[in-house]
Parts: C-alpha cells; sequence; structure tokens
C-alpha cells in the first residue's frame, strides 16, 4: 500500500517497463482448460501487472512459442496506469486470456516486465480474479478486481504535438483568425467609421424642458428630440458592433 515501506515489496515500483530488478523469467503454470461453455480460459501473472510488451509466452508441453494476437491477448488493463505512462511498453496488464479455450499442459512465462511496488497482487487475490471465468478479461479493468484502496498516482509527462489529433490544422487555423483580425483592425485604423454627430447635450435637454413648461415648445417635440437620439445612438452602435 502507499504507507507501506518500498522495502517490503516484492519487486521495486519500475515505471519504465525495463529495470532489471523487475524483470521475471521462467515462470511456469500448470493450465486448467474451463469446463464451462461460457467460460473463459486465463491467467495472471503471479508478479503482475506486467507491461504488455514485455511478455514472452510459450506453451512448454508443445514447446511452442505463444504469439499476442494469435494466440492470446492482455486482460485485465490497469487503465490509469497505462494512461500515467502513456502506455509504455504497450500499457499495463494483469492477466493472459488464451484464445484456444482447451489448451492445457504447461505454459511458461520466458520473461516479463513486472511494474511491482504496491500493485503485486497477493497469490490469494490472484487466485480470487482467476475463479471468476464468465467476466471477459479484456472487458474488466484491473482497478475492478485489485482490491486496492489506492489509485495510481499522476505522473509528469508531456504529449508531443504530433500525438494530438488535429493539433496542426488547430494551430493553423488560429493563426488564421489572427490575421483576420488583424487585417480588419487595420481596416478600420485607416478607414474608421463615421459615427454621426447626432447627440444634445444636458444643457440642450434641460433648455427643451424649460421651453415645454413656458409654453414655448411642445411635448411632441421633446419627443421628436428623444427619437432623433435613439435613432442616433442606434446606428453608432451598430457601426461599432460591425468592427
Amino acid at each position: 500500500m502507499a504507507s507501506a515501506n518500498p522495502l517490503d515489496y516484492l519487486y521495486p515500483l519500475d515505471l519504465t517497463g525495463a529495470a532489471a530488478t523487475n524483470k521475471v523469467v521462467n515462470e511456469s503454470r500448470t493450465l486448467n482448460p474451463p469446463e464451462e461453455e461460457l467460460d473463459f480460459h486465463f491467467l495472471l501473472p503471479w508478479a503482475g501487472p506486467y507491461f504488455r510488451d514485455t511478455m514472452v509466452l510459450r506453451h512448454i508441453t508443445t514447446n511452442r512459442l505463444l504469439i499476442r494476437g494469435v494466440d492470446w491477448a492482455p486482460g485485465h488493463k490497469f487503465n490509469s496506469a497505462s494512461y500515467e505512462l502513456q502506455n509504455t511498453k504497450g500499457g499495463v496488464y494483469a492477466s493472459i486470456l488464451l484464445f484456444d479455450r482447451k489448451l492445457s499442459g504447461q505454459v511458461r512465462m520466458d520473461s516479463y516486465q513486472t511494474l511491482g511496488g504496491a500493485w503485486t497482487l497477493s497469490e490469494n487475490k490472484i487466485l480470487e480474479i482467476m475463479s471468476n471465468k464468465i467476466a471477459d478479461p479484456r472487458q474488466v479493468a484491473f482497478e475492478e478486481v485489485n482490491g486496492l484502496p489506492e489509485v495510481f498516482p499522476p505522473t509528469e509527462h508531456t504529449h508531443p504535438a504530433d500525438d494530438m489529433t488535429g493539433f496542426a490544422e488547430l494551430i493553423a487555423a488560429t493563426y488564421d483568425v489572427a490575421a483576420a483580425i488583424r487585417a480588419r483592425t487595420q481596416s478600420w485604423l485607416d478607414n474608421p467609421p463615421l459615427i454621426p454627430n447626432l447627440y444634445y447635450t444636458k444643457d440642450e435637454i434641460d433648455a427643451k424642458l424649460l421651453e415645454i413648461e413656458g409654453g414655448g415648445a411642445s411635448v411632441s417635440d421633446l419627443e421628436e428630440m428623444i427619437d432623433s437620439m435613439t435613432a442616433s445612438y442606434t446606428q453608432a452602435a451598430n457601426e461599432l458592433g460591425a468592427l
């Protein structure tokens, strides 16, 4: 666990998938083909989870190297670890799904790289996971079955721009927008819009009100002034909004 002493772990935590301390060799297992028609045939390495591309699996009985994608597939993906490690060595998985449901005898993991640290499960936990043969290991995440309270911690990493789909197009579009803004701004500076000067000062409005009070102007005169001011300000706002 996170609070445990790292020296207590069977293997140290290795985020590279290449540490010599985390290389497991010659781990043999006896296969027990499933009895039920819908059960899955899979096993968990004792020292997993493992880095997918480092797994070398052999059927000892026939001395045949088992090929990923042909004879087996990785299962119980450790999603959070795979994401944080940017799928180093193909990602991190906990199980091996065998396509041939009748394959028996012994298999040997000639070698593989374990993630290690707090993520190596106990033998009892591994046997518990293997007892659930009705769930497709390819559809069940390691996080769902490991029984550990921790989550894989975030790691510092960068994403190359080439790995981001559409990133180049986004940059190009951003430059196009910036160029259009610059061109329009320069056009406005070269040919500023004519904002009508049809407004009234406070003194002019007060004078018009006095005229109405004194009988020298009608309410309709004031309404005409307001309509003129409204039209003037609306036109000015439209001109500015078009910039």
